[in-house]
């Protein structure tokens, strides 16, 4: 009769905490789907959006967009999946020209039209490496039908894109 009660005590007491545990292990799922995302555009997938700018990408080609001469401006697709939820974005210059500045928008776009949803603040010569960064008011949900682009804008020689950051979370 004793072992009868001991195993009842002892199914009683699983049973009171299990609700919690699955409570818990439901949370942690929800937190860990939930967590942002960064999808890093290099400077060479950015192209050109106009003929005859004038441009390098150091080191092999692996490294930083710069200008050689005049201003340029350049699009980056940007590929974050169907229902994902887009935060903000970074830009990393490297800007050591106090004339020039760059900026980097991020555009939706659709067969008829095209609407600006962030914009970085410029860069500023100081310090030589700085991140740029802007925060969406409200998350844009990535939607069936339209595409994405980052437009780099670089005045002049000087200043060079390191690397953007598109900070989302999945959908």
């Amino acid at each position: 009769m004793k072992s009868m009660i001991r195993a009842q005590e002892k199914k009683g007491w699983f049973w009171s905490i299990a609700p919690l545990f699955f409570c818990l292990i439901w949370a942690g799922g929800a937190f860990a789907r939930s967590a942002t995302q960064v999808l890093v555009v290099a400077p060479q997938e950015f192209v050109p959006a106009s003929v005859g700018v004038r441009y390098t990408l150091t080191s092999a080609g692996l490294g930083p967009l710069c200008m050689t001469q005049g201003a340029g401006y350049f699009l980056a697709r940007v590929a974050v999946p169907v229902a994902a939820r887009i935060e903000g974005i970074e830009a990393v210059f490297d800007d050591v020209s106090d004339d020039a500045f760059g900026v980097v928008a991020l555009f939706r776009t659709a067969e008829t039209a095209r609407e600006l949803l962030a914009l970085t603040p410029m860069s500023l010569a100081r310090p030589l490496r700085e991140v740029s960064a802007v925060q969406l008011p409200q998350p844009e949900v990535v939607r069936e039908g339209f595409q994405y682009w980052l437009h780099l804008t670089l005045t002049g020689p000087g200043v060079c894109l390191r690397a953007v950051r598109v900070l989302y979370e999945a959908g």
